[in-house]
């Protein structure tokens, strides 16, 4: 099982998911985000530390130039992207579902599209961020491999939702002090799991 921390807005924080060995490292460029950090930044950091496949970005409704800047400075870059765009084409993309009105029917109906990962949130009103679960008992008898779980994960969910045999999970609120600073102690316990 991938994990997928999203929010980061420090160095020291990339740091310590470096080592913690987590899989991605989520940048928010998102206007409305109180984690919205610069392009510029990230992109700096991500060289700095030779991110390469774990560089992930947020965007909303994201111009071709935009993506074309990040993949000249980072080819390996990864995507979560809202609105309207067009997905770069060998870039990883994890593409937002709101979880909220969704039920376990419409979960077999969704078809694995290439270079794909499908991330359930619980995003009533919002684009995500919420800090709260959605109803987990849907994910029952789907196959999961190409869907991760985001909204509210916390540390101590993480030997559950290893059993779902999903691709992976997105960490944010529930390992942050406040929006953005992400618990130093939190990171190093995810370092200690491994869910491969």
């Amino acid at each position: 099982m991938k994990i997928k921390v999203c929010g980061v807005t420090r160095e020291k924080d990339i740091e310590a998911l470096i080592s913690a060995n987590i899989d991605y490292i989520g940048f928010n460029f998102i206007e409305s985000s109180p984690r919205k950090v610069s392009v510029d930044w990230a992109l700096d950091m991500s060289r700095k530390y030779n991110l390469q496949d774990k560089f992930t970005c947020l965007l909303e409704n994201p111009a071709a130039e935009e993506i074309t800047k990040i993949l000249d400075t980072n080819e390996q870059s990864n995507f979560q992207l809202y609105g309207n765009y067009e997905k770069p084409e060998k870039s990883m993309c994890f593409k937002p579902l709101s979880a909220t009105n969704l039920q376990q029917n419409d979960l077999f109906q969704i078809k694995p599209i290439r270079n794909t990962i499908f991330l359930l949130d619980n995003m009533a009103g919002t684009l995500g961020g919420s800090g709260n679960k959605f109803d987990w008992s849907i994910l029952g008898n789907v196959n999961l491999s190409n869907f991760m779980i985001a909204g509210g994960v916390g540390v101590e969910d993480l030997d559950y939702l290893s059993t779902l045999q999903i691709f992976g999970v997105d960490l944010n609120s529930k390992i942050e002090i406040s929006p953005g600073i992400k618990d130093l102690n939190q990171i190093k316990l995810l370092g200690m799991l491994k869910y491969e």
